[in-house]
């Protein structure tokens, strides 16, 4: 969206364009918006940065979905402290949108199974991989992936639900910058919106 229509005092539009760039994120391989970075606190304290395959978003939530290996650090992190951000840039329309939220994990329940259904054979392989992930190995291959479709990853398998509770939208353009920033209630209506400085 040109940063002229961007101009003046309403926030909605810079809104709905980030939804409905996230909603299309989801449909769209090829978009650079479904490759997104979520940051979580680690058990050291230390920040915690890796990118996710965002599955699903629900912008009447806002709610958005990724999906991880149960033994992965990141559970364990957002056991501990839910509270994550997310980044995601549009090299194309220059945007950027931060997101901040917290998440939910699901392993056992009926959102798990559907995900967990939904999701391609070639891809639910590597929740079977062993030894699980981050341990350190002997050399670059040294790790085992069970045969596709004996589902024997189903047991590591975790999605991740962030329920957003504030999303900003950031538009680089020559004409100048425009950033808005939307926090959110938990029942997803906007509590407040408003322009900040780039």
């Amino acid at each position: 969206m040109p940063a002229a229509r961007e101009a003046g005092s309403d926030t909605s539009q810079a809104l709905s364009a980030a939804l409905d760039a996230l909603a299309g994120a989801v449909l769209d391989e090829r978009s650079e918006l479904r490759n997104i970075s979520v940051a979580t606190r680690g058990l050291d304290d230390a920040p915690r940065l890796r990118i996710v395959v965002m599955r699903a978003f629900d912008p009447a939530g806002p709610r958005l979905r990724f999906y991880t290996d149960r033994r992965a650090a990141k559970v364990d992190e957002l056991a501990r402290e839910p509270r994550c951000s997310l980044l995601a840039w549009d090299p194309v329309a220059r945007v950027q949108l931060r997101l901040e939220g917290r998440a939910t994990l699901h392993f056992d329940d009926r959102l798990a199974d559907e995900a967990w259904a939904g999701s391609r054979a070639s891809s639910l392989i590597a929740y079977g991989i062993e030894p699980p992930p981050g341990l350190p190995i002997a050399e670059s291959g040294a790790y085992t992936l069970p045969a596709q479709g004996t589902g024997a990853g189903r047991v590591n398998f975790c999605a991740v639900e962030v329920s957003v509770r504030r999303l900003e939208r950031l538009h680089l353009a020559r004409e100048g910058h425009r950033c808005a920033m939307f926090d959110f209630s938990g029942n997803g209506k906007v509590e407040r919106s408003r322009w900040i400085v780039p």
